[in-house]
């Protein structure tokens, strides 16, 4: 009994039946009953014997039919992705099918957590199953800042994951959590891959970079007393100033200090700080300005010293004064030959600074005053004789008389008692002004002699035949030879001589003729006297009147 000789699932064992009667013995270790199960393919023989010996044999060939098997690959994927599951079946021809429903061979699965799936393959009523397991993996974030720093600056980029335990590679190749950096200009952008149980995240980090601006002083010179103005330039816009030590905030501030100092300025651009820039501002000094006089007041013509206390000796100096005097130097000489008060200005230069000095009403002079009287008695007539004297002095303020006989007077026009006369008398008229300024003038009193003369005290060249000429008149007695007559201006100047009796004054000076201007003239006549040996001299005023 052979019935199929095919194993397969359906029979998975041929279970054959030999007869014939006798003893039975099968090969391939079936065992000596007439029952026999065959599990493997291949050719099977029974043989038979009778009890006389005669035996006989009949072999049966199995087949062992494939058995459908189904083989899936396992997935590790991680949150959010696909796994393509791959089924390997054998033979071909059968019928695959999922736990979840689809029938191809390569399914694509996307589980939100790990999931067990299993592929069923069916082959000529035979069937396989495989179950794999698609392990799904949490997938990370992870976040990195970013940082604006400035240029030579380092800053720290720090990685930030959901999920620890994983490993970071950034794109300058370091592994570590927290990296530090300091690009260059204009900066750049880090990215960082973190890797967990094979899940990525990436993320990346810009590091902007700013420039570091440069600030700059122009050094400024300035003369002591001065105000200026330093100027603090960056070579970018738009930032901020910071002075030091006023803490003002423009980029030009005004100064004015006493000393050289410097100044220190910071400017900030984008949170970035400058150099901290130094302005000098040089101070120069200005020139010793303190000066002296050697005098201060006097009478003209009054010669002043005007000179600096410690005159630096690279300075210049200009003096002014009011009575239109100017020189430079740092002492000066200035004659005042007017009377007054005068102002002295003085401008120093020293390095191109400049200072001036000024005394208001420093020098004050007076002019000489002009001492000038006359008395009633030109030649005593009495042994003692009282005079009287008219003082016509102008710009005195004080007067002293000295009467040439050992007594004097301090009176504006005195009255005199002379003793003796008989030697004449020399009186002399000394006018002051309050500064000390003098002028003295004398006239003299003739002896008593014999004869009579006559001085005129005025005349008037003007043309007409009336008293046209200042002349003496001496009687019979006087020596005309010994004869000399000087006429003064108020200046001390002669305006005219003569040694001629006969020859009066015209009101003229000098050999062109020209007219002396009207006023009160002195003279001074000397002549021999009749009755003694000796020159005698007469001394008086008189009047040009045109």
């Amino acid at each position: 009994n052979t019935g199929t000789t095919i194993i397969d699932c359906n029979a998975p064992a041929i279970n054959v039946t030999a007869n014939g009667g006798g003893t039975y013995s099968w090969d391939n270790g079936l065992g000596t009953n007439a029952n026999a199960s065959i599990t493997t393919a291949g050719t099977f023989t029974v043989t038979v014997t009778n009890a006389q010996g005669c035996s006989n044999t009949s072999s049966i060939t199995t087949t062992v039919a494939p058995v459908p098997t189904v083989t899936v690959n396992d997935a590790t994927i991680c949150t959010g992705q696909s796994a393509t599951l791959n089924a390997v079946t054998s033979p071909a021809g059968g019928t695959l099918t999922w736990s979840n429903g689809q029938t191809t061979n390569s399914i694509t699965v996307n589980p939100m957590q790990t999931t067990s799936y299993t592929a069923t393959y069916t082959w000529n009523g035979c069937s396989d199953t495989d179950s794999i397991l698609v392990t799904v993996n949490p997938t990370p974030t992870v976040s990195v800042n970013s940082d604006t720093i400035c240029n030579g600056d380092t800053t720290q980029l720090i990685a930030t994951p959901d999920l620890p335990g994983g490993t970071f590679l950034w794109s300058n190749n370091q592994t570590t959590q927290t990296i530090n950096v300091n690009p260059g200009l204009p900066g750049t952008t880090y990215s960082v891959t973190y890797t967990l149980t094979g899940c990525n995240a990436q993320a990346s980090g810009t590091v902007t970079v700013n420039p570091v601006p440069v600030l700059s002083i122009a050094p400024l010179v300035m003369c002591y007393g001065e105000t200026g103005t330093i100027t603090a330039v960056p070579n970018l816009p738009g930032g901020t100033f910071l002075w030091s030590p006023n803490n003002q905030t423009t980029n030009s501030i005004t100064v004015a200090p006493l000393v050289t100092t410097t100044y220190q300025a910071q400017y900030t651009l984008n949170n970035c700080v400058s150099n901290l820039a130094n302005g000098l501002v040089t101070i120069k000094p200005l020139p010793v300005m303190d000066f002296s006089l050697d005098t201060t007041w006097g009478c003209i013509p009054l010669n002043v010293t005007m000179s600096i206390d410690a005159p630096n000796p690279n300075a210049s100096y200009q003096w002014v004064s009011t009575n239109n005097f100017s020189g430079s130097g740092p002492s000066v000489q200035n004659l005042y030959a007017a009377g007054g008060c005068y102002s002295i200005f003085v401008v120093g230069t020293l390095n191109g600074c400049v200072d001036s000095a000024s005394m208001l009403s420093a020098v004050c002079t007076e002019g000489f005053p002009t001492a000038e009287f006359s008395s009633n008695v030109a030649v005593f007539t009495e042994s003692s004789q009282t005079v009287e004297f008219t003082n016509t002095s102008i710009g005195g303020v004080t007067y002293f008389w000295n009467f040439g006989d050992g007594e004097s007077s301090t009176e504006f026009s005195p009255t005199h008692f002379f003793l003796g006369t008989q030697s004449g008398a020399e009186i002399t008229l000394t006018a002051s002004t309050a500064f000390g300024c003098s002028d003295s003038t004398k006239l003299t009193i003739g002896a008593q002699v014999g004869g009579l003369y006559y001085i005129p005290n005025a005349f008037t060249p003007d043309g007409d035949p009336f008293n046209p000429h200042f002349k003496p008149l001496f009687p019979v007695g006087f020596d005309p030879y010994n004869y000399n007559m000087l006429i003064y201006n108020r200046w001390g100047e002669v305006v005219f001589e003569t040694n001629n009796l006969e020859v009066g004054w015209d009101g003229s000076y000098g050999t062109e003729g020209l007219d002396c201007p009207p006023g009160v003239y002195t003279y001074y006549i000397n002549i021999k006297m009749p009755d003694v040996d000796k020159i005698v001299q007469f001394v008086g005023h008189v009047t040009l009147v045109r």
